[in-house]
């Protein structure tokens, strides 16, 4: 079958690019989010170490609180910055901290906590957290949840920090890129000093407007399938140790424009085809799906499927393969056997159980609700 259905994927608008430089994007943002203060990196790895370089200047201590399952850059990011990662179980109902774990993982050592919102999961439920007396830094990770919304409000502006990714797999995937917002003027000025510090370079426009038209053509399902013998091979299986420190260059910068302009009706889409699996799919004893609270209305960036027998997760994840779909295992290790940081493997059962259960399918806005059915039917016909 030639045609299929990239795993994410976003409507592009490629002519958005050759507009008139006219667009304030920063405040056009600031005003859906809530950030007095945005700053374009070439990465969301490159943001999160930027803002642990200008904390380690207003303190001195050096671990950071991370989720035992989520992705490796994180913890690049953390030992490039010279901190240590501490990991924290997570909820198989809502993929963010299991709030007891994290809280006795909390220490006099603790700097930062990175609270990730997976798959563009939110929970109302970790916001309890900003009125602790803690004192420690929170950084709400949205790389994979641009759009996702607790109490009507996107995330990104709850806590001291946020990061944000529009990397090729994200809700506004420009090919590259990534962003970090806050509201400190403190922050603001110690940021600016290490951006002139590290004297950012921006990628050649020209290869940037070649990755765009790549990434244009990918969307399409027929043009996808035809060519997905080779692009599975080019998709990224590992993060890299290192990582380039770059800023984000002017063309993407406005294909970012019109993802943000676009943002309620685009995080509203990805919501409702999420809904649609969950509604259909949530009788069923053998798998364990998201638990969305009324408050929460999750943009996925794909939607999770735990499934509690193995041989049944991989008989549909060959049936969705075989009809179109593409699907995903996401972070098949959690991070504790990924890295010596001093854990057991046995160490975080629910990180572990996550790692070896999960398959997420596409539920991005190219989907029509004939293909969300049919996904559906493979599903049902497999369980």
């Amino acid at each position: 079958m030639i045609k299929k259905y990239p795993i994410v994927s976003a409507p592009l608008k490629i002519f958005e690019i050759f507009k008139k430089d006219d667009f304030d994007l920063k405040e056009t943002f600031k005003n859906l989010i809530g950030c007095e203060y945005l700053y374009f990196f070439n990465s969301a790895t490159t943001s999160l170490f930027l803002i642990l370089e200008v904390l380690k200047e207003f303190s001195d201590k050096k671990e950071v609180i991370v989720p035992a399952y989520s992705a490796s850059s994180i913890i690049y990011a953390i030992k490039k910055a010279n901190l240590i990662p501490k990991l924290c179980d997570i909820s198989v109902e809502d993929f963010n901290f299991e709030i007891n774990d994290f809280l006795n993982s909390v220490s006099s050592k603790t700097l930062c906590v990175v609270l990730v919102y997976l798959f563009g999961v939110t929970t109302e439920r970790i916001l309890t957290l900003k009125n602790s007396s803690l004192n420690i830094y929170f950084i709400e990770d949205c790389a994979q949840a641009l759009g996702s919304k607790i109490n009507e409000k996107f995330v990104g502006a709850n806590f001291d920090f946020s990061i944000f990714s529009f990397n090729k797999g994200k809700n506004t995937p420009t090919y590259n890129g990534g962003a970090v917002g806050f509201n400190s003027k403190d922050f603001a000025l110690a940021i600016d000093k290490k951006i002139v510090k590290q004297n950012l370079k921006t990628k050649n426009e020209f290869i940037s407007l070649i990755e765009i038209i790549f990434l244009y053509f990918c969307v399409n399902p027929y043009i996808y399938g035809f060519f997905y013998p080779l692009i599975s091979k080019l998709k990224e299986k590992t993060y890299s140790k290192d990582f380039k420190i770059e800023g984000y260059d002017k063309i993407k910068l406005k294909l970012f424009f019109y993802f943000v302009k676009n943002l309620e009706d685009l995080s509203k889409r990805r919501y409702l085809n999420g809904k649609y699996i969950l509604d259909n799919l949530k009788d069923y004893q053998n798998i364990i799906l998201p638990k969305i609270s009324n408050n929460s209305k999750p943009a996925f960036n794909r939607f999770p499927i735990i499934f509690k027998e193995l041989k049944t997760l991989d008989k549909i994840k060959k049936a969705l393969e075989n009809n179109g779909f593409e699907t995903s295992r996401m972070y098949q290790k959690p991070l504790h056997w990924v890295f010596d940081l001093g854990y057991k493997k046995d160490d975080f059962k629910c990180a572990n159980f996550l790692a070896e259960h999960i398959l997420t399918i596409p539920v991005h806005p190219l989907l029509k609700e004939k293909d969300l059915f049919k996904m559906v039917e493979v599903i049902k016909k497999n369980l």
